[in-house]
C-alpha cells in the first residue's frame, strides 16, 4: 500500500517520499551522537550513553539547583560501539556501508564480521556488494536475530 502511494521503505519501520525521510531518526540510526534535554531524555556523546532522571519533578529539581540530573551512563567500547552500529544500521534499507566501518572500526573488525555475514547471506537474509551489507526482505522480519548472530 505503500509503494502505490509513492512511498519508499528507508528503514524497517519508515516509509517517506524520496527524499523526505525522518532526519532525525537518520541520526540514531547511523550512531551518531544525540544530546537530550529534559527528564528521561538520552544522550549519546563520545561513546557514552547517559540517561537523565525521569521524574520531571526530580529532574527540574536537580537542574535549579545546579546538580547533576543523570540517572544512568554507560561507555561503550569499541565491541560495543561496532555492535550497536551494526544494529542501528542493518535497520536502514541502504545498510552498512563497508568503508565506513573499517575507518571506524579497522580492517580486522570488518573481516571478522563479514565472516561472520556468511551463513546470513547463504540463507537469503542479508546481501553483501562488497560495498554495502544491508538485510533482505526476509531479513528484514528477522532484523534482531541477524543483528546477534552478527555479534
Amino acid at each position: 500500500m505503500c509503494a502505490k502511494a509513492g512511498l519508499r521503505r528507508y528503514e524497517i519501520s519508515n516509509y517517506a517520499l524520496p527524499g523526505r525521510h525522518c532526519r532525525h531518526n537518520m541520526v540514531y540510526w547511523h550512531n551518531g551522537e544525540y544530546v537530550g534535554v529534559g527528564a528521561g531524555a538520552v544522550s549519546y556523546l563520545g561513546g557514552v550513553r547517559a540517561a537523565n532522571v525521569r521524574d520531571s519533578a526530580a529532574y527540574t529539581r536537580a537542574r535549579l539547583a545546579g546538580e547533576p540530573s543523570l540517572e544512568t551512563g554507560e561507555r561503550l567500547g569499541s565491541d560495543g560501539q561496532l555492535a550497536e552500529t551494526v544494529m542501528l544500521g542493518l535497520r536502514l534499507a541502504e545498510g552498512l556501508a563497508v568503508a565506513e566501518l573499517v575507518a571506524r572500526f579497522g580492517d580486522e573488525a570488518v573481516a571478522e564480521l563479514l565472516a561472520r555475514a556468511r551463513p546470513l547471506i547463504e540463507a537469503g537474509l542479508l546481501r553483501a556488494d562488497g560495498e554495502r551489507v544491508r538485510l533482505t526482505a526476509a531479513g528484514q522480519g528477522l532484523h534482531s536475530e541477524v543483528a546477534a548472530r552478527l555479534m
